[in-house]
């Protein structure tokens, strides 16, 4: 039985550190992960624009509903890129929705981007594997990539990125991070808004 190429090379990415995104390439010299506040020694991260405030966007959840930049004006938003076929994608997602849930209230909010094939690919896995998940799902698309990573495609998943109540990207957590690493930095947020 002969095994198609892209089986294995699938197969291959899901075993590495990070998964890599499907038009890019995994960077074997990626930073790993680790929280990164504004400032001159942030331009060593992933996406490269911690610090500067993202562009609107609109963007069409997996389910047809419009999301807009404006949606999440005042709010703490983590956006998480992922793929349903990357096992240390899928275990932080399941690990963020309680995250969610604990911080909604007060006023943090999630973006789940998948790399995957199509919104249907997004809505089987969610149906079959975890319909406790609620978060909004979008696909990645050239409007991801340009607001998040500044028109780069070529990103290694799982990585999250933190963005402040005034709009501005503030952490970027790379594969190697943990879920506490993310809410440490929600939490940072929250106290920054009690203390001003």
């Amino acid at each position: 039985m002969k095994i198609p190429a892209t089986v294995v090379m699938l197969s291959l990415l899901v075993l590495g550190v990070g998964c890599q995104s499907r038009t890019g390439q995994q960077s074997a010299s990626a930073p790993s992960s680790r929280p990164a506040a504004a400032g001159p020694a942030a331009s060593a991260n992933l996406g490269g624009e911690i610090g500067k405030p993202i562009p609107d966007f609109q963007l069409t959840d997996v389910n047809g509903n419009t999301i807009s930049k404006s949606d999440y004006d005042g709010k703490i938003l983590v956006v998480d890129f992922w793929a349903s076929l990357c096992t240390g994608c899928t275990e932080k997602l399941v690990k963020y929705q309680p995250l969610w849930e604990k911080y909604r209230s007060r006023g943090v909010e999630f973006l789940v981007v998948s790399s995957d094939n199509s919104p249907e690919t997004v809505k089987g896995w969610l149906k079959t594997k975890h319909p406790e998940l609620t978060m909004p799902f979008v696909m990645k698309s050239d409007v991801t990539n340009n607001v998040f990573w500044g028109g780069r495609s070529d990103y290694v998943v799982p990585v999250a990125k933190v963005i402040d109540r005034r709009g501005v990207l503030r952490y970027e957590f790379g594969p190697d991070s943990k879920v506490s690493d993310v809410e440490q930095a929600i939490i940072t947020l929250l106290d920054e808004d009690n203390n001003e």
